[in-house]
């Protein structure tokens, strides 16, 4: 059987298995033809037995947890509706027009379709839609392409935050497209590679400084402004203090000012920057060539001691830096900083002059190479993987290639770039993600049902304002019949025969005149009866007589016309339900106890006004009677 180098990026999983089995075998005879000893080669074996079988039974599982999504149409819609909630949240975010969200779903689906493969998800998909949005100002629809195009950059050049999205946008402000901006930020990271330069500090000085760079005339455009990053990195500054020193020299009467004082200065400082009318033209321009006079302009700063091994900054060299970075707004510390790198690359290239580099690979070279025993030298590994370390003297053609090896496309670095930095498993999870976006893409069930139940759920909307209308009607109805101030005022009769009982109460309890600290007037017999003995005489004239109504002891009436006083005792019945527990606990001290704070509480309140009142009283006694 045929197993072709890409049978793995496809989606036929029994070649591929198939495939796995042939490549186990061809392993098992390469490992009997090797000379080493029978215990190594068995536990070598085996380790690469299980580890490969492990990988088989991952790829099978795979494979049957797709044909599972297949077959199952509510992992479909659970997933179609967590996309819809993406980018529906993403439409009100970025505030669209309801027509237009339709083509935003389609481009929001595609993306995640993209940078699932990668480790994107639903989130990242929002993110870059939202914060472009926020960015621009303008309600402009990212195709799936140009959303995949960001978030590679931001995963292959760690750029952080809003970084990526706001350097595609002002890009796109510029007049440049988002795959034209793509191919730039790839040539940016090539070639920062290929002469030594860290490509993601690169991508972040470019990120970082776009807005302000924009504000200024590159005459190369964009190139002019990559060339600007690249040349900022290598000298160990910032991009704004390039643009600072482009203002310095912006304006006539300045840039003659600046150019008299550095003149002033000698050496190569007056010859980087003596001529006013060359530097102005400069800062205007071509801002980018002011980095590379401040290399030319310091590379002789620093003389290397050989007995010391070090770049010596004499005191006279020191002082004209600082002069110098006083002109063009550059601090003592940068300047001394890039004097030590122009200083070492100069040596370096001098040193490889003559030689078969080329320009760029002087320029690599100088970058990478670090002092060692005396002599510049650089690291790299060799084909078989292995570091070697070689004096730049000894190095050869093809070793300077693998020292400074960079991809060759954008395809190259943006996508077989990031398949590498996956482990294995994170490349199959994704896959199997992008795999269930992609097919969500295609067969999306959730707007299916979304769509074909638009009218249903208007209806049962309209099915709700009726029944809510039919409900306030009849009730409406009902209050106009009578029934409802019938129920008011059979309401209000109630509560005033509740509250003159009360009142009958509070009445007895105020002519007998007990004292509330006296317990001794309230007893109660054991036989659930608590009875408020006879006390002095009121102070009113008045008569408390007992209750001959038949009703029972717990009423009695005043007699205004006598000044007599017949007092029978007042006894109030009560029933005790519950379990032995709480009729042991309901004891005649506690029940004397309860009355008498419950004759305090009249008392101190002038009697009780109203039924609602009358119950807050009783839940007083029963916490009252607990506590």
């Amino acid at each position: 059987m045929d197993c072709p180098d890409d049978v793995y990026e496809g989606v036929d999983w029994g070649k591929q298995i198939k495939c796995l089995k042939i490549e186990i075998e061809g392993l098992r005879k390469e490992i009997e033809n090797t000379t080493v000893s029978a215990g190594k080669m068995s536990s070598k074996l085996g380790d690469t037995w299980n580890v490969l079988k492990d990988m088989k039974g991952t790829i099978v599982s795979m494979r049957n947890e797709m044909m599972k999504f297949v077959q199952s149409a509510e992992q479909q819609y659970k997933l179609g509706e967590a996309i819809a909630k993406g980018y529906k949240d993403t439409a009100i975010s970025i505030g669209l027009s309801t027509k237009r969200s339709a083509a935003l779903s389609q481009e929001f689906k595609g993306a995640l379709t993209e940078i699932s493969k990668f480790g994107g998800d639903i989130s990242d998909a929002e993110r870059i839609y939202k914060e472009f949005a926020d960015s621009s100002g303008r309600v402009r629809i990212l195709g799936d392409e140009e959303v995949s195009n960001i978030f590679k950059l931001e995963k292959a050049t760690n750029l952080y935050g809003d970084q990526a999205t706001s350097l595609y946008e002002t890009l796109d402000l510029m007049g440049v497209s988002n795959e034209e901006a793509t191919k730039r930020m790839v040539e940016l990271v090539t070639e920062s590679q290929a002469i030594g330069l860290n490509s993601s500090k690169v991508s972040k000085m470019m990120a970082a400084n776009m807005k302000s760079m924009q504000s200024y005339s590159f005459r190369g455009g964009v190139r002019g402004m990559t060339e600007m990053a690249k040349q900022a990195v290598k000298m160990r500054i910032d991009v704004g203090d390039v643009l600072q020193m482009a203002d310095k020299f912006y304006q006539p009467e300045a840039a003659l000012e600046a150019a008299a004082n550095l003149q002033m200065l000698g050496g190569d400082i007056a010859k980087a920057f003596g001529d006013p009318f060359e530097t102005m033209y400069l800062a205007r321009n071509k801002p980018e060539e002011l980095a590379k006079r401040l290399q030319d302009m310091t590379e002789n700063m620093l003389q290397f001691n050989e007995v010391s091994g070090e770049y010596e900054l004499p005191a006279e060299a020191r002082m004209q830096l600082k002069s110098a970075g006083e002109q063009l707004g550059i601090n003592t510390e940068k300047m001394v900083e890039m004097a030590r790198q122009s200083s070492k690359m100069k040596d370096i290239k001098s040193q490889l002059s003559g030689s078969i580099f080329s320009e760029d690979e002087m320029e690599g070279i100088s970058s990478l190479a670090r002092m060692e025993d005396g002599e510049f030298k650089v690291d790299f590994r060799d084909k078989n993987g292995e570091k070697v370390t070689k004096s730049i003297d000894e190095l050869t053609s093809g070793q300077a290639k693998m020292l400074l090896e960079a991809p060759e496309n954008e395809v190259e670095y943006m996508d077989e770039m990031l398949y590498q930095s996956q482990r294995t498993n994170e490349t199959l999870d994704n896959m199997y993600k992008s795999f269930e976006f992609g097919f969500v893409q295609d067969i999306d069930y959730y707007k299916a049902i979304e769509t074909s139940t638009k009218e249903s759920i208007k209806q049962l909307d309209d099915l709700g304002v009726s029944i809510k209308k039919l409900g306030k009607d009849g009730l409406g109805q009902t209050w106009v019949s009578g029934k409802g101030d019938e129920f008011k005022d059979k309401q209000k009769k109630l509560d005033e025969a509740m509250s003159s009982q009360i009142k009958s109460i509070t009445g007895i309890v105020d002519t007998l005149s007990i004292n509330p600290t006296d317990g001794s007037k309230i007893t109660f017999d054991g036989n659930n009866k608590l009875i408020f003995k006879n006390a002095v005489s009121p102070s009113s004239d008045a008569q408390l007589m007992p209750d001959t109504s038949g009703v029972g002891n717990n009423k009695a009436t005043v007699n205004q016309t006598t000044s007599t006083i017949k007092m029978e005792p007042l006894e109030i019945n009560f029933n005790i339900k519950g379990d032995t527990h709480l009729r042991d606990v309901a004891t005649k001290e506690l029940m004397e106890n309860i009355a008498l704070k419950a004759v305090m509480q009249i008392k101190e309140n002038s009697g009780v006004p109203t039924g609602k009142e009358a119950v807050d009283l009783l839940n007083i006694m029963k916490i009252t009677s607990v506590g």
